[in-house]
């Protein structure tokens, strides 16, 4: 169905780098049980993610947004 993986200091920061649902179960919940399963298990305060593809669904979470830089070298 989909997958989370996510890193964390165990304490304040955890980071997304990387989170998947398979077409067939996008919009059923999937992608929210397994955030909502996995980010308390990192013992972080918070997530940290980047996203070009689902802003409407992490912007449905509890959020603060950011402005940022990715640089590519």
């Amino acid at each position: 169905m989909g997958f989370a993986y996510l890193q964390s200091d165990g304490h304040i920061q955890a980071h997304l780098p990387m989170m998947a649902v398979h077409r067939s179960y996008r919009r059923k919940g999937v992608g929210r049980a397994l955030l909502e399963y996995a980010a308390p298990l990192t013992g972080a305060l918070r997530v940290d993610l980047v996203t070009d593809t689902a802003e409407e669904f992490y912007a449905s979470f509890e959020h603060r947004r950011f402005s940022g830089f990715r640089i590519y070298p």
